[in-house]
């Protein structure tokens, strides 16, 4: 991904998917054309889909939904995070003061550890990591 086209990097899911519109299509195609690690990511995008959709779905066990629903209110959300105004101390991107250290990320409250989504998705449904 291209710092200057972090969007098409965000839509490849939904294009591996078929689940873009016309404009995203072509944003998206655009982008693949100069950026090597995105072809990798939606051909490995691509293989997890196609697994995905060749499965059976199941039906969940009993009282899954009403200990789900009754779980919930436990959880504590991820607090907003804030936009950073151009031109702030925080701001690191071209405009931003010089040296100044980067705004804090938000916490990693309830965020699983170890590898990519992509990575852990690949391995629960089987599929092995190509070689590149």
């Amino acid at each position: 991904m291209t710092p200057a086209d972090p969007t098409a990097h965000g839509l490849l899911g939904a294009y591996a998917l078929g689940a873009v519109d016309e404009r995203e299509r072509v944003a998206v195609r655009a982008h693949l054309v100069r950026c090597a690690e995105c072809r990798g990511d939606l051909d490995e995008l691509a293989e997890v889909a196609a697994a995905l959709a060749a499965t059976t779905p199941a039906a969940p066990p009993a009282g899954v939904r009403l200990r789900v629903m009754s779980e919930i209110s436990r959880v504590r959300p991820l607090p907003p995070v804030p936009p950073v105004p151009a031109g702030s101390a925080a701001d690191t991107t071209a405009g931003g003061a010089a040296g100044a250290p980067p705004a804090p990320s938000p916490p990693d409250v309830g965020r699983r550890r170890g590898g990519s989504s992509l990575g852990r998705a690949r391995a629960r449904i089987g599929i092995a990591r190509r070689r590149r």
